[in-house]
Order: structure tokens, then sequence, then C-alpha cells
């Protein structure tokens, strides 16, 4: 927040130089990047919770098994669809 202010003490625009930044390819391709590997750690957490789940119900094989209510209730809440399920 310093490092703005000055910046912004001495004419620079925060919000121009934020924008040409966002705008950079180099850092548009990493924050691609981040992003699939977020998609991938959150999938993979996905599928370990149903592993579980479906260690003690045997009716749910996959995500598309989970109650929606649970669903619901795990994203209303921001727990885990296995919290949600116990």
């Amino acid at each position: 927040m310093a490092r703005e202010e000055e910046l912004k003490s001495q004419g620079v625009d925060t919000n121009l130089l934020n924008e040409l930044i966002s705008k950079n390819p180099t850092v548009r391709q990493a924050n691609e990047i981040l992003e699939r590997e977020n998609q991938r750690i959150v999938a993979e957490n996905l599928t370990r919770e149903v592993e579980e789940i479906s260690k003690f119900d045997s009716s749910i094989k996959a995500l598309s098994d989970v109650p929606k209510d649970v669903m619901q209730m795990a994203v209303d809440k921001h727990i885990s669809i296995l919290e949600a399920y116990k």
C-alpha cells in the first residue's frame, strides 16, 4: 500500500498501471496457468472427497451422486462436501 501511495504522489495513475500490467501477455499467461492449476487442485480434492464418502455410502460413486442439498450446504457454509455429507 505504501508503494502505491508513493507512485500516486509521483503522479502515476496506479489504475492505468494495473490495467497495463494485467494486459501484459506474460502476466496473462501466468494467470491462466495459475487458474488451470487451481482448477486441477479443486478437481483432485473433489475426487478425493467423493472417494471418502463412497467408503461409508456405497451409492456415491461420482460427484453427480452427491445429493444437491449436500452440495448446496457445502457452498453455503464454505465447507467440504465431505463435511457437509456427515
